[in-house]
């Protein structure tokens, strides 16, 4: 039986969607935080940035840069397909990386101009779009598809998917910045197990709203595809 499609039933079912997803979340926050933390050591060295060439360090960060989101968007999509799988929402077989992908560049782009027009526009498109990997990798729909069936999905459960993300967002950034805080504190200074556990927390609590999206998808899709179902 589903949960309602509430605030309450949002995070209960992400909190589930977690727990049945244990280990792919452990991969995804090892592997995640191992380049972020290896990213963070390379700045933590001096003597690599006063010996090697300005133009040799500007082009190594533009690679780690690259890399790194990459590797994020590669792990997103394996983790959203796990947490899809694990509630059966997997309906087409093979991969849809390249979709992902693309999907992914309009969803940040869309983000990136909402936040910076009035920031409500992109807390909007926040919540309106965030069951599209659901639709995309979980219906096998198009990109543009699968932006209209979130939005179309979710309009009556904005303030309640609004509500989720501002719990799990003041939350993680609680848990986040007081550990950090706490071992900068200790440490005196920004270190490697600094760096470390701010990497794993925030990683993490990637993972945990990445459920969120798919819980959101699982608790809101069949309104959706009953309405496609009555007009075909």
């Amino acid at each position: 039986m589903k949960n309602d499609a509430d605030i309450g039933g949002f995070l209960s079912e992400t909190f589930a969607i977690a727990r049945d997803n244990l280990v792919p979340i452990a991969i995804f926050v090892a592997v995640m935080a191992f380049f972020g933390t290896g990213s963070d050591w390379l700045t933590l060295q001096p003597e690599i940035l006063t010996e090697s060439d300005p133009i040799i360090i500007v082009l190594a960060g533009f690679a780690v840069g690259i890399g790194a989101i990459v590797i994020s968007v590669l792990a997103q999509y394996f983790l959203t397909s796990s947490m899809l799988g694990s509630r059966g929402e997997l309906q087409q077989p093979g991969t849809r990386i390249w979709a992902y992908v693309g999907l992914s560049v309009l969803f940040l782009l869309g983000l990136m101009v909402g936040f910076l027009l009035l920031i409500v526009p992109g807390i909007i498109l926040l919540t309106r779009w965030i069951a599209a990997p659901g639709y995309l990798i979980g219906g096998g729909r198009g990109v543009v598809e699968s932006f209209g069936a979130s939005w179309e999905a979710t309009s009556e459960k904005g303030w309640h998917i609004f509500g989720g993300i501002l719990i799990l967002g003041l939350v993680g950034s609680v848990l986040i910045f007081g550990a950090a805080g706490a071992v900068l504190f200790a440490a005196d200074s920004f270190s490697f197990a600094t760096s470390l556990i701010s990497n794993v927390l925030s990683n993490a609590f990637s993972a945990i709203f990445v459920a969120y999206g798919v819980a959101v998808y699982h608790l809101t899709a069949d309104n959706t595809q009953h309405t496609t179902e009555v007009f075909e």
